[in-house]
């Protein structure tokens, strides 16, 4: 916590299912970029992000493929509010519309407590 905001991580693995979840959640402080402009960022330092409706300002997500950097079975949810970014990444799991309808489940959780 300091002028540039707050940023807080956490990550968690499963012992025996090969499942993983990292939760990020970053609140830009005055001065520090924006959390629009960081996502923005992210979706342009390569791969194909695809654009997800219905959860905070804007979200974003990448999947497991070669050309987004990231392994099968894993995605990366990215979503804005405010002044806030919350990354949401889960691995382990075949089905990618039930890993991405966890994510959201999940990202709704945070945003409700910010």
């Amino acid at each position: 916590n300091s002028k540039d905001g707050y940023y807080s991580k956490c990550n968690y693995y499963g012992t025996k299912s090969g499942r993983s979840l990292l939760l990020r959640v970053r609140q830009a402080g005055e001065g520090s970029v924006d959390p629009l402009t960081e996502l923005d960022q992210i979706a342009s330092s390569g791969g194909k992000m695809k654009v997800i409706e219905g959860v905070g300002d804007k979200a974003g997500m990448f999947s497991g493929a070669p050309e987004n950097g990231l392994p099968p079975n894993v995605i990366m949810l990215y979503v804005v509010k405010g002044r806030s970014l919350i990354t949401i990444g889960i691995g382990g799991i075949a089905d990618e519309a039930a890993a991405l309808e966890k994510a959201k489940q999940v990202a709704e959780k945070i945003l409700a407590q910010l």
